[in-house]
């Protein structure tokens, strides 16, 4: 296990390009690690690949704190498994007070913020998501444009208090499930609990095909709680 701190830094233009698997663009941490990044600017991302797995963080088994972080202009193309962030087993995420804003993402995907599966953590604390825009083909599927739970494992999977979502286009060629969360997993200690937080200005259109159900919320096995 290793353990790292970012405070008061800046990331800006960095471009990855990887014929595979992207795994974390900016941030990948694994086998017990600390990651902390605090107050820091995270500006013009671009991560190119055949599949994105945490255009920003790829996290397994660790643990990781974004405290008065901004994340702007993040751009994914290709198939995505958390155009932002990737949550594998054992990941364990605390955001707080941070700004996600002037996010795209091309070519389909899962999860536009957030995909995680398995057990651990996610929460998301005063924070502010704008403005991501993403289109998808006619090929592939969207579950979960902003917030993607697969087969997770409660309890927490996702907690989100006082964050706003807001400003936010899906274009899709294809069927979409869920428009801004996707949870699909077992048990019933509520893995997805949104409280005193806003969504609003959420736009999703199917072009060609069909729409399948949740404009804001699909539910597949799990419970949730918003209030």
């Amino acid at each position: 296990a290793s353990a790292a701190t970012f405070i008061g830094s800046s990331v800006s233009t960095c471009h990855i390009n990887a014929f595979q698997f992207a795994d974390g663009g900016v941030f990948y941490a694994n086998d017990g690690s600390l990651l902390d990044v605090i107050d820091s600017h995270i500006v013009d991302v671009q991560c190119d690949s055949r599949k994105c797995r945490g255009g920003i963080l790829f996290l397994e088994g660790a643990n990781c704190t974004f405290a008065g972080t901004t994340f702007e202009d993040v751009f994914v193309s290709g198939s995505s498994e958390g155009g932002l962030m990737h949550l594998r087993p054992g990941a364990s995420l605390f955001v707080s007070g941070c700004t996600i804003s002037a996010m795209a993402l091309s070519g389909g995907g899962v999860g536009d913020v957030l995909y995680r599966t398995g057990s651990g953590s996610s929460v998301f604390e005063g924070c502010q998501i704008a403005n991501i825009s993403s289109t998808c083909d006619a090929t592939r599927l969207s579950f979960g444009v902003a917030f993607c739970l697969w087969k997770v494992e409660p309890p927490n999977a996702l907690i989100l208090h006082e964050t706003t979502i807001t400003g936010c286009n899906w274009v899709n060629d294809a069927k979409s499930i869920g428009g801004v969360f996707y949870a699909f997993g077992a048990g019933s200690l509520a893995p997805l609990l949104v409280s005193r937080s806003t969504v609003a200005n959420v736009s999703l259109r199917c072009i060609g095909a069909s729409y399948v159900g949740g404009n804001v919320v699909r539910l597949f096995t799990p419970t949730a709680l918003f209030e």
